[in-house]
């Protein structure tokens, strides 16, 4: 995971709450901004953020860019959601674990880009799936009476929905959304 997630287990306690991660499966969030409550995978769920932790500004007088902390960033919601996939190719041998280049059958891939929101609740995610989300647009992911999955894509129109709001009580970081 992106260490803007945390930094501390207790913080990404509060931002991904129950929920199961089955055997051989795997979780890559590439985002600070994420709230995962009683999501199951099996397979392999991607969330990556382009703007992880705010938007890379241009340096005056320079080619450099630097990231400054702001709300313009990816944000994920996912609430009883179910992500059922392959996932990883345990049998391939081009699988260099430990550097996180893996082969993989299936997966669902959640690209946030910019300043973007992605929400999804009461579904289920099957097989390869991948859900790209444009700078300054939000997704909405559901399923409709018979299950099957529908996404609309919108213009988000202003500010940001939530974002995470943290304050100390009793030597404790605690987590709210606004």
């Amino acid at each position: 995971f992106h260490p803007a997630l945390g930094p501390m287990w207790s913080v990404i306690a509060q931002k991904i709450r129950g929920g199961t991660l089955a055997e051989r499966s795997e979780l890559v969030l590439e985002i600070s901004e994420v709230a995962m409550q009683d999501c199951h995978v099996q397979g392999s769920l991607l969330i990556r953020a382009s703007n992880v932790m705010g938007e890379a500004v241009k340096v005056p007088n320079s080619a450099e860019r630097k990231v400054v902390y702001s709300k313009s960033c990816g944000k994920c919601t996912l609430e009883n959601v179910t992500v059922a996939n392959k996932g990883i190719d345990f049998a391939s041998t081009d699988n260099i674990f430990w550097k996180h280049e893996v082969q993989r059958t299936e997966q669902c891939e959640i690209v946030l880009h910019g300043n973007s929101e992605f929400e999804a609740k009461g579904v289920t995610l099957e097989g390869a799936q991948r859900f790209e989300v444009p700078d300054g647009h939000r997704m909405v992911v559901s399923a409709d009476a018979s299950g099957e999955v529908r996404s609309e894509c919108k213009p988000m129109r202003g500010e940001t929905s939530w974002i995470w709001q943290y304050s100390l009580e009793n030597d404790e970081i605690k987590l709210s959304r606004s």
